[in-house]
């Protein structure tokens, strides 16, 4: 694109037991809670120029494909996250390619939740054992705040993984779990079909970054030429450079 008192776990089965009430509880506990936490996304896609798409998101009279770099879009991510310390839990790239849901990701998910599960119980055990018999706890982690660690990770994919039949999109996501621990203070709201919509305003430009735009491609319309022509005008106020401006040629109609 332009983008784990005394305990070790036991696998029997195909399945992982755990012998800690405490650890078993408090990784259950934290596995569900972690996937239903909010997470803000937005929508890219590595194929910029797809019939598909033109149908589905151009409305009535044409549209435009708005091409950007993966780099740049991870820096406005970063950038993002940096701005707003302790509202969303950050991670090192808010930019990823959605998974499709299909045999080979089913298997991956389940090793992948495996390890996880394994790791966690092991860690945890190993942090119980350390403070046994020890007057004081400083520096102890519980093993909710363990669980976070691991499972973190499974909020946000959940928020990247689609059905198989999606995957002709090629989707990419910017992605931000939300810490609902903190204030919603900073979101905005819109109308939706039939809800209020939440959301977030991710800044393109900051400091001394403009934005940067790839390649613009305009979409099927009913006048190309003139289209191409407004949005060159368009990047020349806005004193926007070294984009390619180019047609799609796809010969759909919707006029």
């Amino acid at each position: 694109m332009m983008l784990s008192f005394g305990m070790q776990p036991i696998k029997r089965s195909g399945k992982i037991e755990c012998e800690d009430e405490e650890i078993f509880s408090q990784g259950v506990a934290m596995s569900s809670w972690v996937t239903s936490q909010d997470v803000f996304v937005t929508s890219f896609s590595e194929k910029g120029n797809l019939l598909s798409q033109w149908r589905a998101y151009s409305g009535g009279s044409g549209g435009y494909s708005v091409g950007f770099s993966q780099s740049y879009l991870r820096a406005a991510g970063a950038h993002f996250l940096l701005d707003r310390p302790g509202r969303f839990y950050s991670d090192s790239n808010t930019l990823i390619s959605c998974r499709y849901y299909d045999e080979v990701e089913e298997k991956c998910l389940k090793a992948d939740v495996e390890n996880l599960v394994t790791s966690f119980i092991k860690e945890a055990t190993t942090a119980k054992q350390s403070v046994s018999g020890v007057s004081g706890k400083e520096g102890f982690k519980t093993p909710g705040a363990i669980a976070l660690k691991y499972f973190l990770s499974l909020g946000t994919r959940s928020a990247i993984t689609k059905d198989e039949a999606f995957r002709e999109e090629a989707e990419w996501r910017l992605a931000f779990h939300l810490n609902r621990s903190d204030a919603h203070s900073g979101l905005e709201f819109r109308s939706g079909h039939s809800m209020l919509t939440p959301y977030l305003r991710v800044p393109l430009e900051w400091q001394d970054q403009p934005i940067e735009i790839r390649e613009i491609i305009v979409g099927p319309c009913p006048h190309r030429d003139e289209a191409m022509n407004s949005v060159q005008m368009l990047l020349k106020k806005e004193s926007i450079r070294d984009v390619e401006v180019k047609d799609s040629k796809i010969p759909y109609r919707n006029w």
